[in-house]
């Protein structure tokens, strides 16, 4: 990703070696010479933040692999648990790493698992080239129906439900976008303004 790119330019420029660099995260051996507020302020002038605290970093990788799970599991025939997967590369125990989870994001790990994976069932939803069991099957849920009431339980209304206000939204555009672009071909020239998140023409 270019975000990494960037970083590792940085980096490189500043003579820091690289261990390890991650989405979100590096690991890296800081020459004396170099200081704190230098690798901020480079960091800082290409749109990031120097984050040091241990916790933080810590839950931020672990938000970062259970997205690269949810890919993982799309893509892999061999499943390895949630709790393995983050292990493999945090080498921490997994009860610490929940427990230092929950304090900082006032959830568990299971639980933001859930949502992260239900997001990505609404955008394979809203592709609208998967039905749902599909979307299941290629999510790893043990049966539509448990996706089906997952997906109540954490979104309020049910994937039919989901869909169909999806489909009266698809509708209402092209309803829009159709007697725009008929104004246009009558040559009027239209301009919108944007205010408490409505468009005035």
């Amino acid at each position: 990703p270019r975000c990494i790119f960037a970083v590792e330019n940085i980096m490189g420029g500043l003579g820091i070696q690289i261990k390890k660099i991650e989405l979100g995260y590096a690991l890296v051996i800081i020459p004396k010479s170099v200081s704190i507020d230098l690798i901020k302020y480079e960091l800082n002038s290409i749109g990031f933040e120097l984050i040091q605290d241990k916790e933080y970093v810590l839950v931020e990788r672990i938000k970062i692999l259970i997205i690269e799970y949810i890919t993982y599991l799309e893509e892999s025939d061999k499943i390895m648990i949630l709790s393995d997967f983050i292990t493999k590369s945090i080498c921490k125990n997994y009860n610490y790493l929940t427990k230092i989870f929950s304090l900082q994001c006032n959830m568990t790990i299971e639980q933001f698992y859930i949502k992260q994976r239900l997001r990505r069932v609404i955008e394979l939803l809203d592709q609208d080239v998967l039905n749902v069991t599909e979307i299941s099957y290629k999510l790893r849920y043990s049966s539509v129906n448990y996706l089906s009431a997952q997906f109540k339980k954490y979104m309020g209304v049910s994937i039919t439900q989901h869909k169909l206000k999806v489909d009266q939204l698809k509708k209402s555009n092209e309803a829009i976008t159709k007697a725009i672009n008929e104004l246009r071909n009558q040559g009027f020239h239209l301009s919108f303004i944007k205010k408490n998140n409505l468009y005035y023409c």
